[in-house]
């Protein structure tokens, strides 16, 4: 299981703490539910909820059309690390470049497509 560090957090990251998924905010920081709360796995649900478009994750092709009108593609594959575990790459296409991380959980492509576009995403129920 990944052990969460607080460094890779913003406010806005979503998180579960006690099966409940709830959105990072300030106060959380200074309290310790981040200690106690675990990362929420991608996967189709999590996607859907999200506002991404597309078939099974297993497909490896997913879109994404941000409020804005941006248009994005997420793209699956998988390596094995040095361990032989199976890992996942996920690579969006920004219509300008590819960028590609090694990334299995929703806080971390939060992070991506803020670090990148400085948009949020937010999950919609």
């Amino acid at each position: 299981m990944h052990e969460l560090k607080i460094e890779e957090l913003r406010i806005g990251n979503y998180l579960k703490h006690k099966e409940k998924v709830y959105k990072v905010c300030k106060s959380n920081f200074a309290s310790n539910k981040i200690d106690f709360s675990k990362p929420i796995p991608i996967t189709n649900e999590r996607l859907t909820e999200l506002g991404f478009k597309g078939g099974l994750l297993e497909m490896s092709s997913w879109t994404f059309t941000h409020e804005s009108g941006r248009v994005f593609k997420l793209r699956k594959g998988q390596y094995l690390d040095k361990d032989r575990n199976k890992k996942y790459m996920y690579m969006i296409d920004l219509h300008e470049y590819y960028l590609s991380s090694h990334i299995e959980f929703v806080h971390q492509l939060q992070n991506l497509f803020y670090a990148t576009e400085g948009l949020e995403l937010i999950i919609k129920k």
